[in-house]
């Protein structure tokens, strides 16, 4: 594996890059593609060399930039059928995707991802388990709590990226469910 690191985390953006010998994605794109150019280039990676964006869920701190992504540097989203209808309901286009199936396993190159239902407040949203090189890397944004599902796909994972923001009056005051 060449890299795995986050480029953005928390409340104002959420995006991470995922490098193998065959491959460079990011997982989410939720800060401007100026951010995201000028931090792939401090470690050597141009944003020309991203072959694809797999997007957790909808909220635009993981979607930001995506329009600009997907349209003018033609870099195709990887979503759910959900998580497609709120990104164009979220930034009114229509994106350019290859869909994929919730707990359904999808390979790119010499990926294979394994997303898998977390509990969130949007339409479809997912966590993942990426497999390359012989590496297990768990994948989590906005997790509330680690549930069974959450801890039986995580694993024997070696990599593990969690990212969850608490803030009791927020969450109080939102629709989100209490556990």
């Amino acid at each position: 594996m060449k890299g795995f690191f986050p480029l953005a985390s928390g409340s104002k953006g959420n995006t991470l890059y995922l490098g193998t010998e065959k491959t460079k994605l990011l997982i989410d794109a939720g800060i401007s593609v100026k951010k995201i150019e000028m931090r792939l280039q401090q470690y050597g990676i141009a944003l020309s060399d991203i072959e694809g964006i797999i997007v957790t869920h909808e909220h635009h701190d993981h979607i930001a930039s995506l329009r600009t992504l997907n349209q003018k540097w033609s870099i195709p989203i990887f979503c759910n059928r959900e998580t497609a209808k709120g990104i164009y309901h979220q930034l009114k286009f229509v994106p350019k995707c290859k869909i994929f199936t919730t707990a359904e396993t999808f390979s790119y190159k010499n990926i294979d991802v394994h997303p898998f239902t977390i509990p969130h407040d949007t339409l479809d949203p997912v966590a993942l388990r990426i497999e390359t090189e012989g590496t297990a890397i768990g994948v989590c944004t906005d997790l509330g709590f680690v549930s069974s599902v959450v801890k039986k796909k995580l694993s024997g994972c070696q990599l593990l990226y969690l990212e969850a923001n608490h803030d009791p009056d927020m969450v109080a005051a939102s629709k989100r469910p209490a556990n």
